[in-house]
């Protein structure tokens, strides 16, 4: 979708075909805060790589609660895949939003697991301008009310910006489910989420970060990693 100005106000929403990848080229676009973006359950469902086998749970960008290291896929830096399901409860499905003036976000762009155990998935931004209160999201789900299931692993979220203001979140996070009883078994791993200063090729790590082989080298002039920031390297990686 091409467009001049995308103005997303009172509660409005774009959804996201099942399967495929929502790519958005516009000059400025406006999502007011109760307004969003959301590509929640539009990815692949239990029959592809990443997917989970009950109850073992889906991943993309982390491993899915009781899966292997090796499901996950994709780039961190550039994230366009869907996410991975179980069954059929499908993972995240693919936002990539490109800007050539302002992104201004109050509300929220997500790509969500949907359904029990499924993956987060992609949510992919450029823009010269970035500014706003809202969230970027691509958070793995839980097992919904089945306690004996793990919760899907996160998925993954990169913004790339010339100039910022903005003040909001950005997660690609993974949690079990709970219940009066206690909880389920362990959540899997949060997926990967980063911020770059295209201007001042700075680097600005989220909540959970890996540094991949499939995406370097990488050359930075600063990476910042901010409180709480969870970030790991794989072997070899320059």
């Amino acid at each position: 979708i091409s467009v001049d100005i995308l103005a997303l106000l009172n509660g409005a929403t774009i959804t996201v075909v099942p399967l495929e990848t929502l790519t958005l080229s516009v000059s400025n676009i406006t999502i007011s805060a109760g307004s969003s973006v959301s590509a929640d359950g539009k990815g692949y469902d239990g029959t592809v790589p990443g997917s989970g086998v009950d109850p073992v749970a889906a991943s993309y960008g982390g491993v899915g609660g009781g899966n292997t290291a090796t499901s996950i896929y994709g780039s961190a830096t550039k994230p366009i895949n869907l996410g991975s399901g179980l069954l059929s409860f499908r993972g995240g499905g693919a936002i990539r939003i490109i800007v050539s003036g302002t992104l201004l976000n109050d509300g929220s762009i997500s790509a969500n697991g949907g359904g029990a155990s499924a993956s987060g998935g992609s949510v992919y931004v450029t823009t010269n301008i970035l500014a706003g209160t809202g969230g970027f999201t691509a958070n793995g789900s839980t097992a919904a009310s089945w306690r004996t299931r793990y919760a899907g692993g996160g998925g993954r979220v990169a913004v790339y910006y010339k100039q910022s203001s903005f003040s909001g979140g950005a997660r690609a996070d993974s949690a079990g489910y709970c219940d009066g009883f206690g909880c389920g078994p362990a959540s899997g791993n949060p997926g990967t989420v980063v911020f770059e200063d295209t201007t001042t090729n700075d680097l600005y790590i989220g909540p959970s970060w890996r540094f991949q082989k499939n995406d370097e080298p990488f050359n930075f002039k600063r990476i910042v990693a901010s409180s709480g920031s969870g970030v790991s390297m794989e072997d070899g990686v320059v």
